[in-house]
């Protein structure tokens, strides 16, 4: 899927208004440049939150298993979790069922080349998760394909801080399904000039779709939640190019249209920030409704 990068700008206000931030420099569109700039009055640190994203198929029948570890996880930690579920090409766990029509294929590149990215390890077997793309102590690589250890993970990052702030801001066009998606990085302290990235994601809840159960029966009403539509952004992520100082705002603009397939009211944007290369943590996650 193409998308086109728009890139939003600000206007300040009358003189006798006090503003908090400077004024962008105008945006030259045809080069498809970002937008940063800088607030005069650095905002509160967000709590940071955790991503586990899970690499998964409906012909596992031990995915059902990480899938509630997920859930449970979740549930302990409220507004603190947020997933992605890929399903690969390449692996015979994620291909559909073909003795059952009328469903849906979940397999997408993105997917496929998120699980070769994040298999720095070896070549797991599925489910297979990574918690914030961190490499823990006693692991080879950054997938792990043991569910019941992914809330010890979970918790190792929860007390961490995050030195960047996300917001997301989506306008959804019911009548020509044109997504519009703003997304903000905001540095609340300074970091050293590493190298940032911004990764956005769509998933959809709630599709009801067979998948093999732990008990080897197929569930042909399996409610799939957390699935990976689409990579908005290059599967590694969009630089954040600028410096990295206290109230630095990086704002990056798209425009996506959602197929008739996906449910609107049950798609989501996650945006989150994250380092690459051979260090590929994330910083920091949060998750907005379509609509």
């Amino acid at each position: 899927m193409k998308y086109f990068l728009y890139f939003f700008t600000f206007v300040t206000f009358a003189a006798c208004c006090p503003c908090d931030f400077e004024t962008p420099p105008s945006i030259d569109y045809s080069q498809g440049r970002d937008t940063s700039y800088l607030l005069q009055t650095i905002p509160t640190a967000q709590t940071k939150n955790i991503l586990i994203e899970d690499v998964t198929g409906v012909k596992c029948q031990n995915c059902p298993i990480a899938h509630d570890a997920i859930v449970a996880i979740q549930n302990a930690n409220p507004g603190r979790v947020f997933a992605i579920s890929m399903h690969p090409n390449g692996n015979l766990l994620a291909y559909p069922h073909s003795s059952i029509t009328g469903h849906q294929d979940f397999r997408t590149e993105d997917a496929t080349i998120l699980y070769s990215f994040l298999n720095t390890g070896g070549t797991p077997g599925i489910p297979a998760g990574s918690t914030d793309r961190n490499l823990f102590t006693g692991q080879t690589g950054l997938l792990n394909t043991t569910p019941s250890s992914w809330s010890n993970f979970v918790n190792q990052q929860l007390p961490k801080k995050t030195p960047i702030n996300l917001e997301i801001d989506n306008q959804y066009n019911a009548s020509t399904r044109e997504l519009i998606i703003t997304a903000k990085a905001i540095l609340t302290s300074g970091l050293p000039n590493d190298t940032i990235y911004m990764s956005i994601a769509i998933i959809e809840n709630e599709i009801v779709n067979p998948q093999l159960l732990p008990t080897v029966v197929i569930d042909t009403f399996y409610i799939h939640n957390k699935i990976l539509r689409d990579m908005v952004t290059h599967y590694g992520g969009s630089q954040l190019l600028g410096n990295y100082e206290p109230g630095r705002v990086f704002q990056k603009g798209f425009t996506v249209a959602l197929p008739p397939l996906w449910k609107a009211d049950k798609c989501k944007v996650i945006a989150f920030v994250h380092k690459s290369g051979n260090i590929k943590e994330v910083w920091h996650v949060v998750e907005k409704a379509v609509k």
